[in-house]
């Protein structure tokens, strides 16, 4: 392929041989893999932090199920305690007034008694 006469020595071809065997590199197979990989790469990690935010979502949804939860049982269990209080509240007003009327009774009692007793003495 060389202009040059093989049997001329006088002068040196030296792009002799370089047309034997040139193959040209297929550009798109060895560069796109690279860049393919790197998005690759980069795509897996985005799906990989979404999967990771998807299940921490998931479980702070859980857990936020099972807070309110709580918070509903708490309060119930909060408004039986204050109707138990309402009523021993008032289960108090009432033993101390009863305990109050005795009382005075009792006093009133003893007073008759003490006039009755000096009464029999005189």
């Amino acid at each position: 392929a060389s202009p040059f006469k093989e049997g001329d020595e006088s002068s040196v071809d030296i792009y002799d041989g370089l047309d034997n065997g040139l193959t040209v590199p297929d550009n798109s197979a060895p560069n796109s893999t690279p860049a393919g990989n790197s998005l690759n790469l980069f795509d897996e990690i985005l799906i990989e932090e979404g999967t990771a935010k998807e299940a921490s979502y998931n479980e702070l949804q859980s857990e936020y199920g099972k807070c309110q939860q709580q918070i509903k049982e708490l309060m119930k269990k909060f408004k039986e305690i204050q109707a138990q209080n309402v009523i021993l509240q008032n289960e108090n007003q009432a033993l101390k007034k009863n305990i109050s009327a005795l009382i005075k009774t009792a006093r009133v009692e003893i007073n008759r008694k003490d006039e009755e007793i000096s009464n029999l003495h005189q």
